[in-house]
C-alpha cells in the first residue's frame, strides 16, 4: 500500500506542503546578471556535447578518461557560477528521510524494470547512428577506480548539472512541474546522442523523466544520485 501511494504521487496533484509549484523569483534581473546565468548555462552543459567532439575517432581510453573528467569539472564550474549570479534559488523543501527513502527504493525498482524490459526494447528500435563508444579500459587497477570514484564523480556531475542546476533555470520562468520534468528530461537525453546511438538519447531521456520525478518529489539530490549510480554501475560492469 505504501509503495503504490508513492507510485501515485507522480501523477497525483499537488502536495500542499512539498508538491506547490515553487514561487517564482521576483527580483528585478539586470543585463550583466543574466548573461552571467547563460554564461553558466552554456558552461555546464556544453562540456557534455564538446567532449564527444573532441573524443571522434579516439581509442586511447586514458586520453577518453582526462577528457571526460576535465568537461566534468567545467561543468561544475559551471554550476558554482549559475548559483552565484543570484538569479537562482539554490534551495527548494525537501520531504523527510522515511519518504524520500521510499521514493528511492520505487526509482531504483522501476529504472532496473526500464532497463530489463524497456532497454532491450529501445535498442531494438533505435540502434542506429552509431558513431563512437567508450573504449575498454585494458588496466584493471584503473577500471576498478573509473567504475567506482570515476563513475560516482560522472553520476554526482549530471545530477548537479541536470537536476539541481537546469531545475533550478527552467523554475526561474517555468514553475510548472510537468514543463521542468519534461525539459530537463529531454536535455538529458539529447547531450546522451553524444554516447554514440539513438537508443542510449531516448534511454536517457526515459531515465531523465524519473529522475526528474524522483528528484521533484523529494528536492533530495542523493536519491538520484545513489539510483543513477547503482544503474550505472549495473550497466557498466557487466560489459
Amino acid at each position: 500500500m505504501i509503495a503504490k501511494t508513492v507510485f501515485n504521487r507522480a501523477a497525483a496533484g499537488p502536495h500542499p506542503r512539498y508538491d506547490a509549484a515553487p514561487l517564482r523569483c521576483h527580483t528585478p534581473a539586470d543585463p550583466l546578471s543574466l548573461w552571467v546565468l547563460w554564461l553558466a548555462v552554456i558552461l555546464a552543459v556544453g562540456p557534455f556535447i564538446a567532449r564527444r567532439i573532441i573524443l571522434l575517432g579516439d581509442d586511447d581510453s586514458l586520453h577518453w578518461m582526462a577528457v571526460d573528467y576535465s568537461a566534468r569539472c567545467i561543468s561544475l564550474i559551471g554550476v558554482i557560477i549559475g548559483f552565484r549570479s543570484g538569479l537562482l534559488q539554490s534551495e527548494q523543501p525537501r520531504t523527510g528521510l522515511l519518504r524520500s527513502f521510499l521514493i528511492f527504493l520505487l526509482l531504483f525498482v522501476v529504472q532496473c524494470a526500464e532497463q530489463v524490459f524497456g532497454g532491450p526494447v529501445i535498442q531494438h528500435y533505435f540502434h542506429f547512428s552509431q558513431t563512437t563508444a567508450w573504449p575498454p579500459i585494458p588496466v584493471p587497477i584503473l577500471r576498478v577506480a573509473d567504475l567506482s570514484f570515476g563513475l560516482l564523480f560522472a553520476v554526482f556531475v549530471e545530477e548537479m548539472v541536470f537536476r539541481k542546476f537546469l531545475f533550478a533555470v527552467v523554475e526561474r520562468w517555468l514553475p510548472q512541474r510537468s514543463l521542468v520534468i519534461i525539459i530537463s528530461a529531454t536535455v538529458f537525453g539529447l547531450v546522451h546522442f553524444t554516447s554514440g546511438v539513438v537508443d542510449t538519447m531516448v534511454n536517457a531521456f526515459v531515465n531523465g523523466i524519473l529522475f526528474a520525478i524522483a528528484y521533484w518529489q523529494t528536492r533530495r539530490l542523493s536519491i538520484c544520485v545513489a539510483s543513477h549510480y547503482l544503474i550505472d554501475f549495473l550497466i557498466f560492469s557487466s560489459q
